[in-house]
């Protein structure tokens, strides 16, 4: 087992020996009574999905762009942990990578020896 001492200079050697790597978010969990994120989206209208006959368009721009004010990023669903965890006071790094280096396998090995400095063993 090991703790992070530094974890901004850790973030930042890791993310130099991701192959691909875009960005690297890092924070404490949110803790909610539930996975769901509730946001209010002033005014929201059918209409921002239809055409000029009214007929429902699926991914027009009107669409797309309250879809992303809807969903956002998603960087705060990355956050997220049910309240039981509480407790755990979770600390986060995620990063992400770009699209043409998304064939990717279940895992990552990442071999980054410069991130050892910015941690300490804990017997």
């Amino acid at each position: 087992m090991f703790r992070i001492k530094d974890s901004l200079n850790f973030a930042a050697a890791v993310s130099n020996s991701l192959s691909g790597n875009d960005q690297v978010f890092i924070g404490f969990c949110n803790y909610l009574d539930g996975r769901i994120i509730e946001k209010e989206i002033n005014g929201l209208s059918i209409n921002d999905s239809t055409n000029e006959q009214g007929n429902l368009i699926i991914g027009g721009p009107g669409m797309a762009k309250r879809t992303n004010q809807m969903i956002g990023n998603g960087i705060d669903l990355m956050f997220l942990k049910d309240n039981k965890y509480q407790i755990q006071s979770e600390f986060r790094f995620v990063w992400t990578i770009k699209k043409q280096f998304f064939d990717m396998h279940e895992y990552l090995d990442i071999d980054c020896k410069e991130a050892i400095q910015y941690c300490e063993e804990i017997k």
